[in-house]
């Protein structure tokens, strides 16, 4: 494992999770093959191999080519493979025989399963040496990427001269992304200086290219009818207030008065000179029989 090392860009220093296979005998010349294999914490694997030649003492020998096949490969449906990717064979007499190499067997990407290639190389002493790859292909999962929410408002009212900010409440964020208001575009004019209505167009997509779009429309006052308006609203105000006043007193004019005399003193007065009256005309029949 000297000189070994391994490095991930999310997981940082991997040279303890490498693992070797492969073995060196330096008591016998030859040519040796270390096979490494690391795995980072997202299941994605890396390998790398290295060669390893044991060289005698002054001794010629005819030995085998050494033939390196990774020993399997996983790929998913749809993928590229490239049958002679890290694939080497070397021979002591002859050096690099990789060109030499005939791959037996086919790997369909485009359906799922296994496939298993066999590979052979023969070197100029008729030493034929043969290794085997496991591919295999699998269905990719589909990863759910939710598209962004845009939130822009539906319709905006300025008057003429008026200063418009189009990201005046607008929001865009992702599930993914976070917040992606500076990712937002917009087009569209807007004249400020003359009355109308306008529409300004939002877009806004996110890393795995996930588009939203939404409108706005500015509506654009003029400025005298605006204040022409105004001037009316206000009249109006005034009016229900005098018209509201009027209401009052017409319905206080219609009270009845408080003269604080009760109704039962009122009809004791009434009985009373009923009773007066009767006793006078009494009185003056009994004078008449007298006479």
């Amino acid at each position: 494992m000297r000189n070994v090392k391994a490095v991930d860009k999310e997981d940082g220093d991997l040279t303890n999770k490498v693992k070797h296979k492969g073995d060196v005998d330096t008591s016998k010349p030859g040519t040796y093959i270390v096979e490494y294999l690391v795995v980072d914490s997202q299941g994605r694997n890396t390998t790398a191999r290295q060669t390893v030649i044991v060289e005698g003492n002054g001794e010629t020998s005819d030995l085998e080519p050494k033939l390196i096949v990774p020993v399997g490969a996983t790929i998913h449906v749809g993928d590229s493979f490239v049958p002679m990717a890290e694939v080497l064979a070397i021979d002591k007499e002859d050096g690099d025989l990789t060109s030499k190499i005939k791959v037996d067997g086919e790997v369909d990407t485009t359906k799922a399963g296994t496939y298993v290639l066999t590979y052979t190389v023969t070197d100029s002493k008729g030493h034929e040496v043969t290794a085997k790859q496991t591919v295999t292909v699998k269905v990719r999962e589909e990863v759910k990427n939710d598209k962004p929410i845009l939130k822009v408002p539906a319709t905006t009212s300025i008057t003429e001269g008026d200063q418009f900010d189009p990201l005046v409440g607008v929001s865009a964020t992702d599930k993914e992304d976070g917040d992606l208001i500076s990712k937002v575009a917009y087009e569209g004019t807007i004249d400020t200086t003359k009355a109308g209505t306008y529409e300004i167009i939002y877009s806004v997509s996110d890393s795995v290219g996930n588009e939203v779009n939404a409108i706005q429309k500015v509506l654009v006052k003029d400025k005298e009818t605006s204040k022409a308006n105004g001037l009316a609203n206000k009249e109006n105000k005034s009016n229900i207030s005098n018209n509201s006043n009027s209401d009052k007193k017409e319905y206080t004019y219609k009270e009845l008065p408080k003269t604080g005399v009760s109704t039962t003193n009122s009809a004791a007065i009434g009985i009373l000179m009923i009773i007066t009256g009767t006793v006078l005309t009494f009185v003056r029949k009994f004078r008449k029989i007298q006479k």
